[in-house]
């Protein structure tokens, strides 16, 4: 790499801290300075870089996660209609066969649903009492 030669002026106590730095790492105090221009300009130039490439990627994410998301929900929704098909199919079929009427067996059932979900020991206690009671 082609190196310029310039003139540069330092406070006298920033140029003793070069040299003892020069001194330190056996090199002429320009090399040292050199180095931390170099450095001084990737620090500043990594700081544009993130302005303007964060928000880049912050969308893409963005983006990603809720392409990501809308399939999630449409999966549910689909699972939910098929469990919701199956279980008036199911409802129809007893109601049918057993002669009982449907929304009485949805509501009775759909209890023990809700219990299921808070708490299986109370799903087992209601299980119990409708079978004692039938």
């Amino acid at each position: 790499m082609a190196k310029e030669k310039t003139t540069i002026t330092f406070d006298s106590s920033v140029l003793k801290e070069l040299k003892k730095e020069a001194d330190n790492r056996n090199l002429p105090v320009y090399e040292v300075v050199n180095d931390a221009c170099k450095y001084y300009l990737q620090m500043k130039n990594s700081k544009d870089v993130d302005k303007v490439y964060a928000p880049i990627i912050e969308q893409t994410l963005d983006t990603t996660f809720k392409t990501f998301e809308n399939r999630l929900a449409s999966l549910m929704a689909k699972n939910a209609l098929d469990s919701a098909t199956t279980m008036f199919m199911v409802l129809q079929h007893i109601a049918i066969s057993d002669n009982k009427n449907p929304e009485e067996l949805y509501q009775r059932n759909r209890k023990m649903g809700v219990k299921h979900v808070q708490n299986r020991d109370e799903l087992l206690k209601l299980l119990e009492s409708n079978i004692k009671g039938s």
